[in-house]
């Protein structure tokens, strides 16, 4: 599943570095440390290496999937393209 969140994040960022929205991208990544960090706060002192695991995926799947389903103007923009 890793790999999978990590190529469709890759996608997205060449998305928005392409229609000129950086600060989204900034955005993203924010988001996606701020949500590892409470993640690994929380899970690594129970599950310790799996808690690890587990927050860094949880962190990619909020910045490159979950992103993508708030941004409702983004969301447009990779329909359009991908309905051509």
């Amino acid at each position: 599943m890793a790999p999978l969140f990590i190529f469709i994040g890759m996608i997205f960022e060449k998305h928005l570095i392409l229609t000129n929205h950086i600060e989204k991208n900034v955005y993203r990544f924010i988001l996606g440390c701020i949500s590892n960090f409470i993640l690994s706060l929380i899970l690594i002192p129970t599950y310790e290496i799996m808690g690890a695991v587990i927050a860094v995926l949880t962190s990619h799947f909020i910045t490159n999937i979950a992103f993508i389903l708030i941004d409702s103007k983004s969301r447009k923009q990779l329909k359009f393209l991908f309905l051509k």
